[in-house]
């Protein structure tokens, strides 16, 4: 009991307060599948703005979960990678989408899946860090 009055902040809300944000999850997700550019993650997600996605990628490197990095000046070419803390988050990120294809598989999937198992799998597959 010695440990719960150390506490400062719940662990909880220190974590979603990195990752809480709109589209944070959405362009954390992209980058375990992996995309890297910013392209990239303005396709996979039509609605996010390049202001938006601008601001969370410098959000996402400043908390120490992704990297940027610059592969050629010219013309201009960055690519951002998951650190290892951000690679940490991966087991997170895979109970959040095995949660959802088991819990609110409606929502998930235009049309039900033949195994959700085999949903679940490939969840595994795209979160492993």
């Amino acid at each position: 009991m010695e440990t719960l009055r150390l506490i400062k902040r719940c662990p909880v809300e220190v974590t979603l307060q990195k990752i809480g944000r709109k589209w944070t999850v959405n362009i954390l997700r992209d980058i375990f599948q992996g995309k890297t550019r910013f392209s990239d993650f303005l396709k996979a997600n039509p609605l996010l703005s390049t202001k938006t996605l601008s601001l969370r990628l410098k959000e996402l490197t400043t908390v120490g979960l992704i990297d940027k990095a610059i592969k050629s000046k010219t013309p201009l070419l960055i690519e951002y990678h998951l650190t290892e803390k951000g690679r940490a988050l991966g087991h997170v990120i895979r109970e959040l989408a095995i949660f959802s294809i088991q819990q609110n598989p409606t929502e998930v999937f235009e049309k039900a899946p033949d195994s959700v198992e085999a949903a679940i799998d490939q969840a595994k597959q795209w979160f492993t860090p």
